[in-house]
């Protein structure tokens, strides 16, 4: 990534840093992710490229929640939902308010935020929104409305890619 930055790519740095962000999540190294989502997102804010700022911002929230800085978790999807965030990335930022706010055992709070069916392609995002769903509903109390769509993200996710089959079976359980 700092090679790249060197040679003025900062839009290419910022999607390298992206990248070891979302690994270093995946290996539970939450601050680190945190470290690499900041610097994507400054990167991409260099390169004028507003999507790529949101979507390591949204990371930036999902690594903060695992760290447990549910309250700066928070205030990165809520500034997010205030601008015009683009379709795809306006859900993946209401997923991941939608997680915080149970985390932080505010179920009737999560209920209203807007999860709305916008495919997303890309399939890892898209499980765990499913996912979220699927939780939300649970803490809802809405049961039967969680089952079948527990079973419609393992009958779409159930046999494919393994990060996506594990969110799938994780929601399904």
């Amino acid at each position: 990534a700092a090679a790249l930055d060197r040679r003025g790519v900062a839009g290419r740095a910022a999607q390298t840093r992206l990248t070891l962000g979302r690994l270093l999540l995946e290996r539970g190294r939450s601050a680190s992710a945190d470290d690499a989502f900041e610097q994507a997102a400054a990167g991409a804010q260099h390169a004028g490229d507003e999507r790529l700022v949101a979507e390591a911002r949204i990371w930036q929230a999902v690594a903060r929640t695992d760290a447990g800085q549910l309250t700066a978790a928070e205030a990165i999807c809520r500034a997010l939902l205030a601008v015009d965030t683009a379709g795809d990335l306006r859900v993946r930022a209401s997923a991941t308010l939608v997680r915080v706010l149970l985390w932080q055992n505010r179920a009737e709070e999560a209920a209203t935020v807007d999860l709305a069916d916008t495919p997303d392609e890309d399939a890892t995002w898209a499980a765990v929104i499913g996912a979220t769903r699927v939780r939300l509903l649970v803490r809802s109390g809405r049961l039967f409305d969680a089952g079948a769509a527990a079973r419609e993200l393992l009958d779409r996710f159930g046999a494919s890619a393994t990060m996506t089959q594990a969110i799938a079976h994780a929601a399904h359980l």
